[in-house]
């Protein structure tokens, strides 16, 4: 892990793209962005709090919370958080904040920030976006790991509900 931290993981930002953009450092608000760049910058973020969180490394930590930080004090007036290209549903449209919170939810087990249980809270109970998009119902894990957290049942109706979405979706796809 040592070597994964002064390697790859803790110098990726600075290596190539898509790790050197903005995706989660910054809101672009373009149609024409590719969810692409946010996916990979979430497994990033939470590879490197993870490896950092293991081997007590600030230098590490802090760059990957950086997203973190970025992210959770700009909230949209619903609570929404991240780019606004992905807040409309859409193919993937919020499948990469599952990745994301995965950093989130290390980074509370490790801290007992609040503000990440209240904030991602927030998000999900923030408005009345249907996770029945294509792999959405990934988000079903940060649902019910707050539901664990805060006992807040419409977290665990919004659970079963995009449970729900998803086997309704997926009953219509066609089978080989």
């Amino acid at each position: 892990m040592q070597k994964q931290a002064a390697g790859i993981t803790g110098n990726l930002t600075s290596l190539y793209a898509p790790f050197t953009g903005t995706a989660w450092a910054a809101d672009e608000t373009s149609s024409k962005s590719l969810w692409v760049p946010w996916e990979v910058r979430a497994y990033w973020c939470d590879g490197a709090i993870r490896c950092g969180i293991l081997l007590d490394d600030a230098d590490l930590i802090a760059k990957a919370t950086e997203l973190l930080q970025v992210t959770f004090s700009h909230p949209q007036a619903n609570g929404y958080l991240g780019p606004a290209f992905l807040k409309t549903p859409g193919a993937y449209h919020r499948w990469p904040h599952t990745v994301f919170f995965r950093a989130a939810m290390a980074w509370y087990d490790s801290t007992q920030d609040k503000a990440v249980i209240e904030k991602m809270t927030r998000h999900y109970l923030g408005s009345a976006y249907l996770f029945n998009g294509f792999r959405e119902q990934t988000n079903i894990e940060p649902m019910l790991w707050l539901y664990k957290k805060t006992g807040n049942g419409h977290l665990l109706e919004l659970a079963e509900m995009t449970w729900k979405l998803s086997q309704e979706r997926s009953s219509k796809l066609p089978r080989e």
